[in-house]
């Protein structure tokens, strides 16, 4: 892909077409005014422009992909569409060179006793994964991936059955810490822009004392999660609120309703029962009452009693669902 890229490159440079197709765009508004003609000493600026700007262009896809390049060319070892079929001569010997080539990016800091010992796990586990994807993995590949037709390309429909099955991880245990890898370091920029960008939504002004599990929870969920509207969305969400209610016991309050008729009360009994050691909470805190029913009774009959004592209308004594009274 990256000697493609600048192969493609070097072929626009040398047909020389963004400028020939620019000028014939020029040359096709001289009839609206002759000043808008295309002068030979701009043409050649143009292409000097052009030149430098696709030399820096290709300067840096080697540096950025000079010390890479090898290891992103031995990954095509796992492309499944390449691999040969058992009675082909070449099957034995498929990927050994590339897988060697992993080793040595992989290892490179290992010792030389323990990189020989994994290098050498490693091409075994590679002869191993051969013969399971020929007699078993390559029949439930999908259509749209084996046609090239899908989002996902047959190298990363390979690495994600290796990480996804665990079942798969002790029979191919360094293939599977290469797949990992592979799947999860970009290869360009554009993933850790995206990560950016939504941490910008997320964490707002009025949201900055998030703490760090709950933000990379929400980020997992915003950037790997199914789309709202699906239904893969509303079983994760119906899955989450039936965990949470089982993880503990938790109380539901059912809605007393209390119908007395108004008393009159004198004075006397209002004033006993502001003396009556009543406890005054600021309205601005949040607080938890536990009551019982009972007790919820006696309340509700006492604000009866100074509702009448008071002179509020009567509509005040009765029971109404919609009442700052009513206790949740």
């Amino acid at each position: 892909m990256v000697s493609a890229t600048k192969d493609k490159l070097k072929q626009i440079l040398s047909d020389n077409v963004p400028i020939n197709k620019f000028v014939c765009d020029i040359d096709s508004f001289t009839n609206i005014s002759s000043e808008l003609g295309f002068q030979g000493s701009s043409r050649l600026d143009l292409e000097s422009l052009m030149r430098n700007y696709i030399g820096a262009l290709i300067e840096n896809i080697d540096n950025r992909f000079a010390e890479s390049s090898p290891v992103l060319t031995a990954l095509s070892v796992f492309d499944p569409l390449s691999m040969p079929s058992k009675d082909n001569e070449t099957f034995s010997s498929y990927g050994q060179a590339h897988i060697k080539v992993l080793a040595d990016h992989f290892y490179q800091n290992e010792e030389v006793a323990v990189k020989e010992s994994k290098t050498q796990k490693l091409v075994n586990e590679f002869t191993q994964l051969k013969y399971y994807y020929v007699d078993y993995m390559k029949a439930n590949m999908p259509t749209d991936v084996e046609e090239c037709k899908g989002t996902v390309t047959p190298t990363q429909w390979l690495l994600t059955e290796l990480v996804r099955c665990d079942s798969l991880t002790p029979f191919f245990p360094e293939i599977t810490k290469i797949a990992e890898a592979a799947l999860c370091v970009p290869v360009s920029n554009a993933w850790p822009e995206r990560g950016a960008s939504t941490l910008k939504n997320v964490k707002t002004r009025l949201r900055s004392r998030l703490s760090s599990e709950m933000l990379e929870s929400i980020l997992h969920v915003s950037i790997n999660g199914p789309p709202v509207a699906s239904a893969e969305a509303e079983q994760i969400i119906s899955l989450a609120v039936e965990q949470w209610e089982q993880a503990k016991s938790r109380r539901y309050r059912t809605k007393v309703q209390v119908h007395a008729p108004c008393v009159t009360v004198d004075s006397e009994s209002v004033s006993a029962l502001a003396s009556d050691g009543a406890i005054y909470a600021d309205a601005s805190v949040q607080v938890d009452i536990v009551e019982t029913e009972e007790e919820q009774v006696s309340i509700q009959n006492e604000i009866l009693k100074v509702s009448a004592a008071l002179g509020l209308p009567e509509e005040y004594c009765s029971s109404d669902p919609d009442s700052d009274f009513e206790f949740d």
